[in-house]
């Protein structure tokens, strides 16, 4: 598997530093191209120091079996609409009193959804 990935670095003046990298998808079989960006760093010693390790760190991480398209950072647990809504409200404690009033309507809306959906024969 290794052997089937190659990362590298494409420096193209004036606009873009980019890593770019092909994995297959595994919905569709086919290869798709992934492209980070470098530009936020400014000099451009340091973006193609930086460049190298990360092409670096992106090779040990495929190596390890680590694939970007099923990455399983991306939500810790599932959890149900009321613990959703009482994790948003302490979320937004430094947002305005209008904006709140807005947010809880918003979230009583989804709450009567919710409610109403029990009932739904499906």
């Amino acid at each position: 598997m290794l052997s089937q990935n190659r990362v590298t670095i494409i420096d193209s003046p004036p606009s873009d530093t980019l890593i770019i990298f092909y994995v297959k998808n595994p919905d569709t079989g086919k290869l798709e191209r992934q492209r980070i960006k470098l530009n936020y760093v400014h000099d451009k010693r340091e973006r193609l120091k930086l460049g190298h390790l990360r092409v670096q760190q992106i090779n040990q991480q495929l190596y390890e079996g680590w694939h970007p398209l099923i990455d399983k950072s991306g939500f810790s647990k599932i959890v149900t609409l009321d613990e959703a809504a009482i994790l948003y409200k302490k979320s937004n404690s430094g947002v305005r009193t209008d904006s709140l009033r807005s947010y809880d309507s918003m979230m009583k809306s989804f709450a009567c959804i919710s409610l109403s959906m029990d009932s739904w024969p499906f």
